[in-house]
């Protein structure tokens, strides 16, 4: 066995290897061809291993990441105080005046004075404390009158109120006491016929009023998201006329109410309401009425609309009677376009007071309760800030509905003569406008059809009305009013020969003009009755004329 070991570089090798058998080649083949019986041999060649990439064998090595433990353990960290004293003194603190900010002065006092035609003078003052989040109270009065072109159209208008409300403990206590006192003259009378015999004190009625009022409720929510109301009111009345066929009469009237809130989750509230009113009249024939309503109710105030369900359960000189009291609104497209509908009803006492101001010219005078229902339907929205309406329908059914019918002596004074059951259909619509400050207009109107037995009428009751009202600011100088109104003829009965009357209706309209001459004194003037309309009010008083006004605004 032969050996051949090299060492070299695999060019060198090769090359050597090459160069070898180049020349033992000849001998090789000679000795293979001359040499026929050469014994075999087996020769091993030793060689360095050079190993090649396609004998490698492939080991698949799959990373697989580490386990981790997921588990979280509670860390606990206490840390002890350890007092250290520190040899140091602080600087003293010295209080630093600041100037008081300067509030704006308030002009929180106004006396309006004027005259007119007609001679009549004006007179408004309103005085108040001015500006604090801890009381109020202030003190106003007014007086108007006049003397009309007619004999005996002249009236005086008296007025004086007190009040005073304080604010503790997110509540508020108020008081107001308040003085009034009215004469008319019944002018009501054939011009020129017996007016020489006649006199203004002859004439004369008087209205004397004095009213109380106080109140309490919560101006601050509070944690147990319930509200209150609390309020009583008291007037006591005297009618006295100096005919001889008027009885003088008096009433003593008084109201206590309560409204109770309880929130529920926000949008639900649970709420009751306590009413109680009392009347004495007390006159040639006397008269008693005590009335008391409880109404729970609970209301949805959603903000896609509200929902009120409750019932009125009244008691009225010890009869019982329960009303619906139900209402709901839904927004179908926002602001815009609101439908609701509703079915209230209840009782309400027809008081002299209440009925003055309706008609001043009564006779006799005599009180009763109306009890009422009135289910309805409506639709309302708005237009930003600017623009919305109100349309209602209504179907009322009333008892005891006062109208007024003349009697046949002269002058002429009124009765109350309270219809015992009335029907009325009530359209109802408002129209208004707001532009910022600068200008904003309001359009009502009442449409009224009245279902009666045989074929009576609403005496002295206008069937329709209609007002339109704007106002304009002129950069904080200059501001006016417009007011235009009318209504249709009343209904009456002619005392002789007894027959239905419907007198003409009324259109008529009022201008006025206050400027600011200064930030405490401004001027203004008032045409009122523009169109001189003389149509009569009520039978046989017609209105006063033209009449025009001016006079200065003083604030301090």
């Amino acid at each position: 066995m032969y050996h051949f070991r090299f060492k070299a570089s695999k060019s060198d090798s090769l090359f050597t290897v090459v160069f070898l058998l180049s020349l033992l080649s000849p001998f090789i083949s000679f000795r293979a061809i001359a040499q026929a019986n050469i014994k075999s041999e087996e020769i091993d060649i030793v060689k360095p291993y050079q190993p090649l990439l396609a004998d490698a064998q492939k080991i698949n090595l799959e990373a697989a990441p580490a386990k981790v433990d997921t588990a979280i353990v509670p860390l606990n960290y206490s840390v002890n105080a350890h007092l250290i004293a520190v040899p140091f003194a602080p600087a003293e603190i010295r209080a630093l005046s600041m100037p008081a900010p300067e509030s704006e002065t308030l002009l929180h006092n106004l006396l309006k004075a004027g005259f007119g035609t007609q001679f009549t003078p004006l007179i408004d003052l309103y005085l108040n404390n001015g500006r604090s989040d801890k009381y109020n109270f202030g003190f106003n009065f007014h007086h108007l009158s006049s003397n009309g072109k007619l004999d005996f159209q002249n009236f005086n208008s008296n007025a004086a109120a007190a009040k005073a409300t304080t604010y503790f403990a997110g509540t508020s206590l108020g008081g107001k006491l308040t003085y009034d006192r009215d004469v008319y003259h019944f002018y009501g009378i054939k011009q020129g016929d017996s007016s020489s015999q006649l006199s203004k004190d002859f004439l004369k009625q008087r209205f004397q009023n004095i009213g109380v009022a106080l109140q309490f409720q919560n101006t601050q929510s509070n944690k147990q998201l319930f509200d209150y109301h609390f309020d009583f009111d008291f007037h006591y009345l005297e009618k006295a006329a100096a005919l001889s066929s008027i009885p003088a009469s008096n009433e003593n009237y008084f109201h206590f109410g309560t409204d109770l809130h309880k929130k529920i989750l926000t949008i639900h509230s649970a709420n009751v309401k306590f009413d109680f009113e009392k009347e004495k009249f007390r006159s040639t024939s006397d008269t008693d009425l005590n009335y008391f309503s409880v109404i729970p109710y609970y209301q949805l105030n959603h903000t896609k609309g509200k929902i009120t369900a409750g019932i009125n359960l009244t008691f009225f000189n010890n009869t019982f009677t329960p009303f619906p009291y139900l209402e709901g609104e839904y927004k179908l497209i926002g602001d815009y376009l609101i439908p609701y509908a509703g079915w209230k009803g209840g009782r309400m006492l027809n008081t002299i007071e209440s009925i003055r101001h309706i008609n001043p010219f009564i006779g006799a005078a005599s009180v009763a309760d109306s009890k009422f229902n009135a289910p309805f339907i409506g639709l309302k929205g708005s237009y930003g800030n600017n623009l919305s309406y109100n349309i209602k329908a209504s179907y009322q059914t009333k008892t005891n509905d006062p109208f007024f019918l003349p009697d046949a002596g002269s002058p002429t004074t009124y009765r109350i003569s309270y219809y015992y059951q009335s029907k009325v259909i009530n359209v109802h619509a408002e129209l208004g406008f707001r532009e910022s400050e600068h200008i904003n207009f309001l359009l009502s109107g009442d449409a009224n059809s009245y279902d009666l037995d045989f074929n009576d009428q609403p005496w002295g009751i206008p069937k329709s009305q209609l007002s339109f009202s704007t106002e304009y600011n002129l950069q904080n100088k200059i501001f006016a009013t417009i007011s235009i109104f009318g209504h249709t003829g009343t209904y009456t009965i002619v005392p002789e020969p007894r027959d239905t009357l419907q007198l003409k209706g009324r259109f008529d309209a009022n201008l006025s003009v206050t400027y600011n001459y200064k930030n405490n004194v401004g001027f203004w003037i008032a045409l009122n009755n523009i169109t001189s309309s003389t149509v009569d009010l009520y039978y046989n008083y017609p209105t006063y004329k033209f009449q025009a006004m001016a006079g200065v605004n003083l604030k301090f």
